[in-house]
């Protein structure tokens, strides 16, 4: 069996203002001390895959884009088929990791409703157009 992988030992300790100790990774502290926590877009560059995207969530874009590209080992297993992937957009600024996955959770029900609309849309298109004459001799 596999030996699992444990957290860093350059984890930092703050304590906050309740006084609660909290462990906190490298590149989740921004320069006032806050959390970052940010939601992101993904764009496949691949040409076979291209127009494809992937939404997510992470405290540390820089190592998060690296694992969907393969250059990190663990972490990415749904984006590995359609790589390299781009970083188009990350939206970050929210107050707790709460407030960032609510707006994930809307983002993609907004492009779950947008795909489903237009794939209605392509089958009422198909069902209410005029048939071709047949044209026999």
């Amino acid at each position: 069996m596999r030996k699992r992988r444990g957290r860093s030992k350059s984890l930092e300790t703050l304590i906050s203002r309740s006084g609660v100790e909290e462990k906190v990774g490298d590149g989740n502290v921004g320069k006032e001390g806050k959390r970052f926590f940010a939601c992101y877009l993904l764009v496949s560059l691949s040409p076979r895959h291209k127009g494809h995207t992937y939404i997510g969530f992470t405290v540390n874009p820089r190592r998060r884009i690296r694992q969907h590209n393969g250059e990190i080992v663990s972490g990415a297993w749904r984006t590995k088929k359609k790589r390299p992937w781009e970083m188009v957009l990350c939206i970050y600024g929210f107050p707790s990791n709460v407030s960032a996955l609510q707006v994930l959770a809307v983002i993609q029900l907004m492009e779950h409703n947008v795909i489903k609309r237009r794939a209605t849309t392509d089958l009422i298109v198909v069902f209410f157009e005029k048939p071709v004459a047949n044209n026999k001799v």
